[in-house]
């Protein structure tokens, strides 16, 4: 695709502020940073067998990139754009769910090998306390907003585990269908959104009691749900190749978006208006206008695009 302006015509709007997306590329090994204006690749890191997950610390200096398969981590400083040592610690096996707490102190992952949540000092990378999970496949990882509690997915098991931070303590353990997806809280903390791919529908739950609020009907195969800066859910359907966006306090309102193919993974601009999905199978992300309800195109990025980021 050519050169495509955030500025989208959109009826009084700016380009988005922010100036890079990262990607992810697992069949070419490689990190790829897309200027989030242009929607122009800007550069291509030869990472590692892999890559999976990334993370961008809170002050926008580092990018953690996940080896999936793998017992490391790529550090890559945003400002020089080099990649630093590979990050490697024992318990580091096989990390999924990247994520810094909110002053950049902390990073917490999961390691599926040890079936365990890992807290890493930054900026040493050590990690300083692990958390047994006591079940396999922990995928996905949510903080509350008040930075207090952790939500693990266990996807094949239906289930998600709850972390109080303070304490190092597993709280709870929620068996909520026989499988599900991704999961995402409301920015008030008190609804839980889990994507439910056999139902075809994003269960809201109440989480302080994990008891079910609302069923809101979604496409074949849902595997990723996200609450953007503005409040609305975004759903990846992953059969369909496309998105469900829906109001999670008004999900009559719902709408859907055709994407690429092998939709896997989405992040936001910070004003919410605009959404970014990785398409595994057609190796190109897709730009999407959330306020006009299209896709604006697609930029092709390369083999296998599984994860990206906003980069502040």
């Amino acid at each position: 695709m050519s050169a495509l302006v955030l500025a989208w015509g959109i009826p009084g709007s700016a380009q988005i502020p922010g100036p890079r997306i990262g990607v992810t590329c697992s069949l070419d090994g490689t990190l790829v940073l897309v200027d989030a204006r242009s929607i122009r690749v800007l550069e291509r890191l030869n990472l590692f067998r892999n890559p999976g997950d990334l993370a961008v610390s809170p002050d926008g200096r580092m990018l953690l990139v996940a080896e999936a398969s793998g017992t490391s981590l790529a550090l890559v400083d945003l400002l020089t754009l080099r990649l630093g040592a590979p990050i490697r610690d024992e318990p580091l096996v096989e990390p999924r769910a990247l994520l810094f707490s909110g002053d950049g102190a902390r990073l917490y992952l999961l390691s599926q090998r040890s079936q365990a949540l890992l807290e890493l000092h930054v900026p040493s990378f050590r990690t300083v306390r692990l958390m047994p999970l006591q079940l396999p496949g922990a995928r996905d990882l949510v903080m509350s907003p008040d930075g207090r509690r952790l939500f693990v997915s266990h996807r094949e098991l239906g289930t998600v585990s709850v972390v109080d931070l303070a304490s190092w303590r597993l709280l709870g353990q929620h068996r909520l269908a026989d499988r599900i997806g991704g999961l995402d809280l409301t920015a008030d903390g008190a609804r839980l959104l889990v994507a439910l791919p056999e139902l075809q529908q994003v269960g809201i739950y109440d989480v302080s009691r994990f008891i079910p609020l609302d069923r809101v009907p979604v496409g074949q195969e849902a595997s990723e749900v996200r609450v953007g800066p503005d409040g609305r859910a975004v759903v990846i359907n992953s059969i369909n190749h496309d998105i469900s966006v829906f109001d999670p306090d008004r999900p009559a309102g719902r709408f859907r978006i055709g994407v690429g193919i092998g939709p896997r993974a989405l992040t936001f601009s910070p004003d919410g208006r605009a959404c970014f999905v990785a398409n595994y199978d057609t190796g190109d992300i897709s730009v999407v206008d959330l306020d006009q309800g299209r896709q604006l195109g697609r930029l092709a990025v390369g083999k296998g695009p599984g994860a990206l980021t906003w980069i502040p």
